[in-house]
């Protein structure tokens, strides 16, 4: 089935949506094949009034009648964007189908167990970020029916946070082994490897951010001092001492490693900061 060609945006009743949907499955599109997707493009072309609004659904059971109510809720007085409030009629729908198939509302005796219950088993099969939006919508649910009057305590609260910190697997503390090994594997023989040493031995010894080992100058290394200066964030500068093995390190690059320079060694562009 083909659509029809050049229709209007007044074309776009439901039964014009689902056949542009039709012909783009016949056509073998992998994107925007439900009236789902379509979603967020049609609520803002009624919005403008351009677009007719959808058939009214008449709702049948409680569930349907509530979920109504807060479909416009979430429109009229939270003033939410389109996808926003598919997405969050989505969870409630997901919610009252895990707890009560029969379309019965019944959330006098809603309880903190039933509402951890529910995130647990939508979230467990989840990414972080999809997980996230349950979670959030889940909340909004359970604040609208205790300011409808249907739940007698706000249970918002009781829904568990979502835990998706960046880099978890990775251990926050290495032992001396660990570090040894770690310092080991760098194959000095080569110009990588001594630089790979320098910038771990800088960065273990001193203690350092990656960034604060990039922004290093030759100017900031007093040698017959042995100090180095550190540029940290705000720019704070502090005095550290340079150990003797973290100056040997940094040498060993220097003169057998680093690429040559034009610029002479007491420029700034002559920096430390492409070891990192």
């Amino acid at each position: 089935m083909a659509c029809k060609p050049r229709t209007g945006v007044g074309g776009l009743t439901p039964a014009g949506v689902e056949e542009f949907l039709e012909a783009r499955r016949a056509a073998g599109y992998t994107l925007w094949l439900s009236t789902k997707a379509m979603a967020p493009m049609l609520g803002y072309l009624r919005s403008l009034g351009v677009a007719p609004p959808p058939a009214p659904a008449m709702a049948s059971t409680p569930v349907e009648q509530l979920l109504e109510r807060y479909r416009s809720y979430l429109v009229q007085e939270r003033g939410l964007a389109v996808g926003t409030v598919v997405g969050y009629v989505q969870v409630a729908e997901l919610f009252f189908a895990q707890r009560s198939p029969v379309g019965e509302l019944d959330v006098e005796r809603l309880g903190a167990g039933e509402v951890v219950d529910f995130v647990l088993t939508q979230c467990s099969r989840r990414k972080v970020g999809s997980a996230k939006y349950v979670v959030c919508g889940l909340r909004s649910l359970l604040g609208y029916l205790y300011l409808e009057g249907q739940i007698p305590s706000q249970l918002a609260a009781a829904v568990p946070k979502v835990a998706g910190w960046r880099l978890t697997g990775l251990p926050k503390v290495f032992g001396r082994q660990e570090v040894a090994r770690l310092l080991a594997s760098c194959d000095r023989r080569s110009a990588s490897g001594r630089r790979d040493f320098a910038v771990l031995t800088v960065l273990v010894r001193l203690g350092l951010r990656a960034g604060e080992v990039a922004a290093l100058e030759f100017g900031d290394i007093d040698w017959r001092a042995g100090e180095v200066v550190i540029r940290g964030k705000g720019r704070r500068q502090e005095r550290l001492p340079l150990p003797v093995d973290v100056g040997d390190a940094i040498v060993g690059w220097l003169d057998r490693g680093r690429p040559a320079a034009s610029a002479p060694r007491s420029s700034p562009e002559f920096a430390l900061r492409t070891v990192a």
